[in-house]
């Protein structure tokens, strides 16, 4: 029961028990009873009246035509649409779980300044943590779900908290030109992290349907928000197309799944690359490479899956990933969503551990799949590069 309709059940029992107050004394109390539980109900409406008005709901009610992924009030997973893991599930794993011990946190060093831009023809990727990738490619600098916060939480004080600062110092970024979100929760949409660089680097924000709104209030400026396959011009050859992902949405406690999440395809000149977000396996890595291509880069998501009954519907487990990676045909792939915050189950060191089982269940080179310590940086092979590659390692 919601807290408005606890509230006017309240005070209707409050009348009742008003009526027999002059018979007994055990119905005064009851009224006493259920005037504190009424009161206590106003008061929780209005905490979270307040708190949508002052913090700020993610979304707000915006008339959007009904799709295949909308339904006129919500956004929705095509494939699972009706089956969705739900709010009792979460409480049946919160009850029972028995997370595994991560260890304390790591102060490492960062790694060096990142060039200001790649050369010509060269796509570059630098892990920064979690799902944040520095990508360079023809002059344009992108950043994906930016986080340089200690927590992944909507306070400073309490939440998921990193174990290990981020791989590049924010002071060392190179201009940012693009900024991509894939959708609203706090380990990839972090607003603190977006005001510094709304305030230094100016870049452009894409993100999906519903959250412009939301950024706008706290100051952040040039949002473009998307729909599943819209595709926008950056100029100078480049562009960017929103792609369906299977997750969900949700930033506080009334606002699940009104904003939309996605992944994100970027064409320029050095190639394409491919940003897969925060995604269970399904359909869709198919459906980008019918439409799109094969990404020259796909950055996918290896971390947070464990267990597997609740979260296989929106977190990929390694072996989902190398299945994604075949369905884009992409040459080469980079583990992301792992090693920073403690979100699911899975022990600190287990997805670089079965994503090297999976690629060699699958009969894949490591070189194929990278998993990169924070700051490192690496450059894609160029496609013919990698196709000669592989054309060698089938005839081995």
């Amino acid at each position: 029961m919601n807290v408005t309709g606890f509230a006017r059940r309240a005070g209707w029992a409050r009348g009742e028990a008003a009526e027999k107050m002059a018979d007994t004394q055990s119905a005064r109390r009851v009224g006493k009873h259920w005037l504190r539980t009424a009161v206590a109900g106003l008061l929780l409406n209005a905490a979270l009246l307040f708190l949508a008005v002052n913090m700020g709901i993610s979304a707000q009610t915006v008339l959007r035509p009904r799709s295949d992924h909308f339904d006129g009030e919500r956004f929705f997973n095509p494939a699972i649409h009706g089956h969705e893991r739900g709010f009792v599930d979460l409480l049946k794993w919160a009850s029972k779980r028995r997370p595994p011990h991560w260890r304390e946190r790591t102060d490492v060093q960062p790694g060096p300044p990142p060039a200001r831009h790649a050369a010509p023809g060269v796509l570059r990727a630098t892990f920064i943590n979690h799902a944040t990738v520095l990508v360079q490619m023809d002059g344009l600098n992108i950043l994906t779900d930016p986080i340089w916060s200690d927590r992944a939480s909507p306070v400073s004080w309490a939440g998921p908290q990193r174990v290990h600062p981020p791989g590049i110092r924010f002071e060392d970024l190179p201009p940012i030109d693009v900024v991509l979100l894939s959708h609203n929760h706090y380990d990839h949409m972090d607003v603190p992290t977006l005001r510094r660089l709304n305030s230094v680097h100016h870049p452009r924000f894409f993100t999906g349907l519903g959250n412009r709104a939301y950024l706008e209030r706290r100051r952040i400026q040039r949002v473009t928000e998307m729909d599943w396959w819209d595709e926008v011009p950056l100029g100078d050859g480049h562009s960017i197309v929103f792609t369906p992902a299977q997750h969900f949405s949700t930033r506080d406690a009334i606002d699940h799944d009104r904003t939309l999440w996605g992944g994100f395809f970027v064409k320029g000149p050095a190639g394409a690359l491919f940003f897969g977000g925060d995604t269970g396996y399904a359909w869709h890595f198919r459906e980008v490479r019918k439409r799109l291509g094969a990404p020259r880069l796909a950055l996918l998501p290896i971390g947070a899956y464990e267990p597997r009954w609740i979260m296989s519907q929106v977190h990929m487990n390694p072996a989902d990933a190398v299945r994604a990676a075949g369905d884009l045909e992409t040459p080469v792939s980079m583990g992301i969503h792992f090693g920073t915050f403690q979100l699911a189950d899975d022990a600190q060191d287990q997805p670089p551990r079965d994503l090297r089982r999976a690629l060699a269940a699958a009969n894949l080179p490591a070189d194929r799949f990278w998993v990169l310590a924070p700051g490192e940086s690496r450059d894609a092979p160029a496609v013919a590069a990698a196709a000669a590659s592989d054309k060698a390692a089938a005839n081995r």
